[in-house]
């Protein structure tokens, strides 16, 4: 698992979220409430939330998604660690998982909407700046990978074009 920025200071908070593949490519993001008593209001996230105690990283991304969502999520590959600076500080562990991730089929727990996006779409769209940094630097590049095989092909999302979101 790689590193998308610098050491959090000790005693930081600790996350999980999931970067939801689609198996086109796109991501499926969720637009975050317009509340400033949140972190990162209004803007376009993944999701997740804080590990409560005597949780892993794992167990808390699978219950922040089913609690935001209503969906179980199958394999959940870690992707990186990211500190969300321009948050709470929190260091947060990045997973992704692949499947046929459908707006429809969410319900929407917290935020304003779920749309799914290709990686050119990401570029200009006000989004949570580790989470399109875990885009940008981590997920593109692995989907990418020639190491990925046949699962990659015929993909026009991340990594298929190029672009950088």
């Amino acid at each position: 698992m790689s590193t998308t920025s610098g050491p959090a200071p000790a005693g930081a908070p600790t996350s999980a979220v999931v970067l939801l593949v689609h198996r086109d490519g796109r991501i499926l993001l969720h637009l975050r409430d317009d509340d400033p008593g949140i972190v990162h209001p209004g803007l376009w996230g993944t999701f997740g939330g804080s590990v409560e105690p005597g949780e892993t990283p794992e167990q808390c991304a699978r219950r922040e998604v089913l609690e935001e969502t209503g969906l179980a999520l199958g394999t959940l590959q870690p992707l990186t660690q990211a500190v969300d600076r321009e948050g709470r500080g929190a260091v947060a562990s990045v997973f992704y998982a692949e499947g046929d991730f459908e707006p429809a089929a969410v319900r929407l727990a917290e935020g304003r909407a779920v749309e799914l996006f290709t990686v050119d779409e990401l570029q200009g769209l006000p989004m949570v700046p580790f989470v399109r940094a875990a885009i940008r630097d981590v997920l593109v590049p692995l989907l990418a990978s020639p190491a990925r095989g046949r699962a990659g092909e015929g993909r026009t999302g991340p990594g298929r074009d190029g672009a950088q979101p």
